[in-house]
């Protein structure tokens, strides 16, 4: 019944515009053949989907018209923009009712995206009641949605933004945006900076239970990477489970603590959990930002819990394909995003292995499962992962279910309400013991390289074996999946490394480049003659890109020399002067930064070329930094070309 009413919703964003017109024949088809056969009800729910799509997809909307260095004032409260009265003027008809994303760089350099924004009719400067509440910029890039576009315009066409707009503050509006928080959020979320940041702890509290590791440094990034726990630290359904079962815990306190009258007035114990765990849900989803797989995991136990409030005979599986149906009737559009198939892939994962009775050897085996999967999962994603990755991962999270995770919200409740912060000391000394042993852990046990493998092959035969494995359950020859999947995970550590072709490092500050054996190039060796220091000959012969190598005295790059010169890359060994940078972004000149004691790696393979940089050892994340981005950039640049 829900299926049919699922196609629809796909096969809405997924047609290509050109067959839209067979996709819609084929819907007046089935529509005429359920009106014919009398089923009424998938009829109904046919034609809210087929509502959902007409009103959500079928409205074009007028080009967005706002130009370069244009100045605009931003209320982060209201979520507002106001642009000048001409400029506001041809905007009003092309924007009104619809929203616009906006992009912003802070003081210590981090990039922050925001969505949502819509325009305002009111000029600022008239009105200084809000003058402190409005933060004045320019606009310096726009970026238009695309459904077929770059990942970027697609992640604006997901969203529903009509345009993403980069804006530039001065520096005395960063400072003050810097010590503004905006909303009830973010000032929970400094108070508990403010109470708990003298802990070291604290720093991974915080990623765990709000999803904000923006106290990590560089090498807390790498051991959380490299160990393969980067979704404990990442809000997510994992997350939401453990406020679902601290829910249902609270739930059944108050429940043995009501008085019998009411529970002889028909009132159950699933009527208790709805009314206390779906606002419970609901209220960490907002905490959390209404991150997208907190909100898919928040719809799909609330309907669980409602099903059962209302005695509904309904199978897991039903209940779940019914809340992706629900949350693809509010936004059709979430088809095109990854993690709504991983959330509730995972789900169906889960349901398929535990169809028998929970014991709690079954959870363990559930948990060791559940390891290897995201282990396999994380192939192509990192260059390596730690040889103890699985059991890292099988005795942490049970750890951060029953014991960090409800110890740490309850430590921030008594900040947040009384205003102590003991139960979190003492919760701190626990996870010190338990950081410093991670960090062993990741130093120095063995990594397993997996780009060692030459072909997927590997890769897709794990991939199947997982699959296998889960058919196979609960069957004892199930556990023979494990052993060649273990077998190939760990046969990568006995593949010999092949060096790469051409490396640029930087040693104690100084440019160099050389191939497996020898030094080619250093940057000091060319003073002022930046012909020395060209080596696109070694990357890509007789292409048509020139490549520098920057040299020791950077004031020897100037706009005559790379003019003559036609550059098109050049390698850095750290941040330039404001003045550099800002010449090669006007020359339309590229730039990856090699800084003290990072590499970039070229290998060559198969007519393609590979770029690997050290501080880029996760090829896939979310949040990449600049430098990773234009690695990436780099390399499709360079595989370009030779195509």
């Amino acid at each position: 019944m829900l299926l049919s009413s699922l196609s629809i919703l796909m096969g809405a964003i997924l047609v290509p515009s050109d067959y839209l017109w067979a996709y819609s024949t084929h819907i007046i088809i089935m529509c005429l053949y359920l009106i014919w056969t009398k089923r009424l009800i998938v009829f109904f729910l046919t034609l809210l989907s087929l509502l959902s799509v007409f009103f959500h997809e079928f409205n074009s909307p007028e080009p967005f018209p706002v130009f370069d260095g244009a100045i605009v004032w931003v209320d982060f409260d209201d979520r507002k923009l106001t642009f000048p009265e001409p400029l506001l003027t041809k905007l009003q008809g092309a924007i009104q009712g619809q929203s616009i994303a906006i992009t912003y760089q802070t003081a210590n350099g981090n990039w922050h995206s925001q969505d949502n924004f819509t325009l305002r009719e009111f000029a600022p400067h008239t009105s200084n009641q809000h003058d402190s509440l409005l933060y004045k910029g320019r606009t310096a890039r726009l970026v238009i949605p695309a459904k077929e576009g770059a990942w970027w315009q697609r992640q604006l066409y997901v969203k529903r933004q009509a345009a993403q707009i980069t804006v530039e503050f001065a520096d005395g509006e960063i400072e003050r945006l810097d010590n503004s928080p905006y909303n009830v959020r973010d000032k929970l979320t400094n108070r508990l900076d403010s109470a708990l940041q003298s802990y070291d702890s604290w720093r991974f509290s915080k990623a765990l239970l709000l999803g904000q590791n923006d106290l990590w440094s560089e090498k807390n990034t790498w051991v959380i990477r490299t160990l393969g726990l980067a979704h404990l630290f990442v809000v997510s359904g994992l997350h939401t489970g453990f406020m679902f079962v601290i829910g249902r815990l609270i739930s059944r306190v108050i429940w043995l603590l009501l008085p019998a009258k009411m529970l002889l007035s028909g009132l159950t114990r699933w009527h208790c959990d709805a009314a206390i765990v779906i606002p419970m849900l609901f209220g960490y989803a907002y905490i959390t930002n209404w991150g997208e797989p907190v909100v898919r995991a928040s719809i799909m136990l609330s309907v669980y819990l409602c099903a059962r409030m209302l005695a509904l005979k309904a199978s897991p599986h039903g209940i779940i394909i019914f809340a992706l149906w629900l949350i693809l009737l509010v936004e059709p559009r979430s088809i095109l995003s990854p993690g709504l198939w991983l959330s509730f892939s995972m789900v169906f994962l889960l349901i398929g292995y535990c169809q028998t009775t929970v014991k709690l050897s079954r959870l363990l085996m559930v948990q060791l499962m559940l390891s290897t999967a995201s282990m396999v999962l994380i192939l192509g994603w990192q260059e390596a992962i730690s040889s103890v990755s699985i059991l890292t991962n099988v005795v942490l999270i049970p750890f951060a279910a029953f014991v960090w995770f409800p110890w740490g919200i309850a430590a921030c409740v008594e900040v947040v309400v009384v205003g102590t912060d003991l139960s979190y000391s003492i919760l701190d000394v626990i996870l010190r013991l338990i950081i410093g042993g991670v960090d062993w852990l990741a130093f120095e046990l063995p990594l397993l390289p997996f780009e060692q493998y030459a072909s997927s092959a590997p890769r897709l035969l794990m991939l199947f074996l997982i699959g296998f494995w889960v058919y196979q359950s609960p069957l004892k020859r199930g556990l023979l999946c494990v052993v060649g999947i273990w077998s190939t995970l760990f046969a990568s550590a006995f593949i010999e490394e092949n060096g790469a072709n051409l490396t640029i490092f930087n040693s104690d500050g100084r440019l160099m480049v050389k191939d497996k054996s020898t030094v080619l190039m250093v940057d000091s060796w060319a003073a002022h003659d930046l012909n020395r220091l060209l080596f696109d000959g070694y990357v890509m012969p007789a292409q048509n890109r020139v490549y520098l190598l920057s040299p020791a005295d950077m004031t020897a790059m100037t706009p005559e020399q790379l003019l003559s010169l036609n550059v098109s890359w050049v390698v850095l060994r750290k941040y330039a002067s404001t003045q550099i940078m800002a010449m090669m972004t006007a020359l339309k000149v590229d730039w990856v930064i090699v800084e003290d004691h990072e590499s970039l790696s070229f290998f060559f393979e198969n007519d393609r070329t590979v770029l690997r940089h050290s501080a880029c050892i996760y090829s896939f994340f979310l949040l990449k930094s600049d430098t990773c981005k234009r690695v990436e950039k780099l390399e499709s640049v360079l595989n370009y070309i030779q195509t």
